[in-house]
């Protein structure tokens, strides 16, 4: 006779693969070591910044991944994991996550997915030191007004000279007449 399968691990299931759906990446951490007040402080900020954390079973996470385009983690679920999933700036969500395990000196990154690529825990601290996007878009309006500000100022530095001209010669036609 099949195993009964218990309906809040269907449950379950159908959370993990919700929350997941239309991130824009997803990291397995460990968070072995922090305690509730940690973990509850970690989750907040997530959540106000639009991210999300769920602690989960692996099996269940097996499961819930498999057949999405993350189930290139399901192998990397192997001891204690949550998953982190960032639904706008992965590069915002990363600092935040490097920053938060520096500050209480507990916690690991173990492996993301970004788009169609996976990341070890090293290679994730290094995209955690990028520009957010805001930070690129800021930099790029910076490089395109750049040109243009140095252009307004030729433009503006030749209707100066062409005033000064103009000028010289309605001063010396007043005298002249």
């Amino acid at each position: 006779m099949p195993a009964k399968v218990r309906p809040e691990k269907v449950e379950q299931v159908k959370i993990i693969r919700e929350l997941v759906s239309g991130a824009q990446g997803v990291i397995l951490a460990d968070l072995t070591g922090l305690n509730v007040q940690e973990v509850t402080e970690f989750r907040s900020e997530l959540k106000k910044r639009g991210d999300r954390i769920r602690v989960v079973k692996n099996t269940l996470a097996r499961i819930a991944l498999r057949d999405t385009e993350y189930q290139d983690l399901v192998d990397y679920l192997v001891g204690p994991n949550a998953i982190i999933v960032s639904r706008k700036d992965i590069v915002e969500t990363l600092k935040y996550v490097v920053e938060f395990q520096k500050e209480v000196g507990k916690g690991k990154l173990k492996v993301g997915k970004i788009g169609s690529q996976i990341y070890e825990a090293k290679d994730l601290a290094k995209i955690a030191k990028l520009p957010s996007l805001q930070e690129s878009r800021a930099i790029l309006v910076g490089v395109l007004q750049s040109p243009l500000m140095e252009l307004v100022g030729v433009l503006q530095n030749l209707l100066n000279g062409l005033v000064a001209v103009l000028e010289e010669i309605r001063e010396k036609r007043k005298e002249e007449g």
